[in-house]
């Protein structure tokens, strides 16, 4: 097992692990921020390892995402996959389209600028994930401090610091990836703002709730508007439901969201009216429909929660939430909370799509239910501190669950086969740029006849155009006359109409010049 990481991906690991250790140490000793700094900087620290594990772009999802934010960069407001294409383009196919709104554009603006900042590099793209996955730490600490203890809060950020589906995530080897990621981060966060407004409400608060949905929406749709619902429940308390000022407050929330959601679908529904309109029926079919083969029975998400969080965690999630629920008893916003957990995963196994990360979102509140077991288990047998600090660094390590790590991201993976492949791709566009030095090409290249699954990541990486598709030579002789150098992906699928023109750079790695 030692192999299989380098020496700096085991002392990052260990070193986000020590951290925690630190934080657990400090918050005993009342040095409660400073705790919660150590832990955030641990949970980033953790999530930064797997931008090195996974040094490459991973297929379905990631690969698209990131050369659609690699365009972005340069014209945020035309979202592309195929900045420039040469083969007539068909709007109902999003993995080959042209304009590209298959998913809303935040999280693509944020990979967009670190991309902007670092290079068009597999870092960039991951690094926005690992940064808002960090910051759900002391979100939730917030939330759960506010509604249980502050105890029960840290125990709950420890969880989710170290939260090792969470951990793995930033590399990208999940369909749905940094989308997903980012929606669960802006979801957290209006739970985090939405708590600080019914601790003290006022038009800021209650504005900030809105433009952290409007995040939400922008990153993933309408299911970013969740918080709302036990928003609206608390207001119907007796307390509450005369109190003009706070309905006020929620219609504040909601125009501050639309202000931030609006523009864009206006926006896209003037600029490119049949790519919104196509995007926005395909998003309805997902509650009837299982969309591209996503599908399973009424209990997936029941089983997805077995995956996100290991048995023994999904156990105890279910007591936990329960109890979690039962606290605050006052405003009952943990009660109203777990109301929008269950709202959500019924949401959910209603609609005939199903995908793994669709529960993502509510993962932190099952945490923060597990860390209130914990809690009240603490407070009836841990009555050391030192004995109760070496059983949470236990549960943490637990948690972290450094075995399922070493499957998933290392040369001893069940998947090594695929990892080589994807690091493949990278290795291959690089050949590929090499070539094109030496020859000392200039110009932009088009490559047909190239592997579905590495099409987009080989654009991304070389900049170059690449298709699938093997047209006829007469196209290939058109595009060439518009000053592109073209080249074919050599394989046993390759024409022997490409193989027999000499006038044009065939094989893939050989950029030889044309025939004179």
């Amino acid at each position: 097992m030692i192999e299989a990481f380098s020496g700096l991906q085991w002392s990052w690991l260990l070193s986000g692990f020590l951290f925690v250790v630190a934080a657990i140490i400090l918050f005993q000793r009342g040095k409660t921020t400073l705790a919660l700094i150590v832990l955030t900087v641990a949970a980033f620290v953790l999530r930064l390892l797997m931008t090195n594990t996974d040094p490459f772009l991973y297929d379905w999802d990631e690969q698209y995402h990131a050369l659609v934010a690699q365009h972005l960069a340069s014209h945020p407001g035309t979202p592309t996959l195929y900045d420039d294409p040469q083969l007539p383009v068909d709007i109902t196919r999003w993995a080959h389209n042209h304009i590209w709104l298959h998913k809303p554009p935040l999280f693509l603006w944020l990979i967009a600028m670190s991309v902007k900042i670092f290079g068009a590099t597999p870092f960039a793209v991951k690094l926005p994930s690992a940064i808002l996955s960090a910051l759900m730490v002391p979100a939730l600490y917030s939330i759960v401090k506010r509604t249980v203890t502050e105890r029960a809060g840290f125990i709950a950020a420890i969880l989710l610091a170290v939260h090792s589906y969470s951990v793995q995530l930033i590399s990208g080897f999940r369909n749905t990836d940094h989308n997903d990621v980012i929606f669960a981060a802006f979801v957290l966060f209006s739970f985090w703002a939405w708590i600080r407004y019914t601790d003290s409400a006022s038009k800021r608060n209650a504005m900030l709730v809105g433009l952290l949905v409007g995040g939400a929406v922008l990153v993933k749709w309408l299911p970013g508007i969740l918080v709302f619902g036990p928003w609206g429940l608390w207001l119907f308390q007796k307390t509450h439901r005369k109190d003009r000022t706070k309905w006020i407050h929620l219609s504040i929330a909601a125009l501050s969201a639309a202000a931030v959601v609006l523009p864009w679908y206006f926006y896209i529904y003037k600029n490119f009216p049949a790519e919104a309109a196509y995007e926005s029926q395909y998003n309805w079919l997902h509650m009837t429909i299982a969309m591209e083969g996503h599908e399973g029975p009424w209990y997936y998400h029941f089983d997805q929660f077995r995956e996100l969080l290991g048995w023994t965690f999904a156990i105890l999630a279910v007591p936990g939430i329960l109890l979690f629920a039962i606290q605050d008893t006052k405003q009952k916003r943990a009660l109203y909370i777990t109301a929008g957990v269950l709202f959500f995963f019924f949401f959910y196994t209603i609609a005939k799509t199903k995908m793994p990360l669709f529960m993502l979102p509510v993962i932190p509140f099952l945490l923060a239910g597990i860390a209130v077991v914990l809690d009240k288990l603490g407070d009836a047998i841990l009555r050391k501190k030192i004995l109760a600090g070496v059983v949470v660094s236990f549960v943490a390590l637990f948690a972290l669950d450094v075995p399922s790590i070493v499957t998933n991201h290392s040369s001893l993976s069940e998947l090594a086969w695929y990892r080589d492949e994807m690091q493949g791709t990278r290795n291959k566009a690089e050949f590929y740029l090499r070539q094109k030095q030496e020859a000392g090409e200039t110009r932009r290249g088009v490559i047909f006849n190239f592997p579905e699954n590495e099409r987009a990541a080989f654009m991304f990486y070389t900049g170059d155009i690449a298709y699938t598709e093997t047209p006829s030579v007469d196209s290939l002789h058109m595009i060439e006359g518009k000053g592109f150098v073209v080249s074919a992906y050599e394989n046993q699928l390759l024409p022997a109409a490409y193989k027999s023109d000499s006038t044009l750079r065939l094989y893939f790695g050989h950029l030889t010049p044309p025939a004179q």
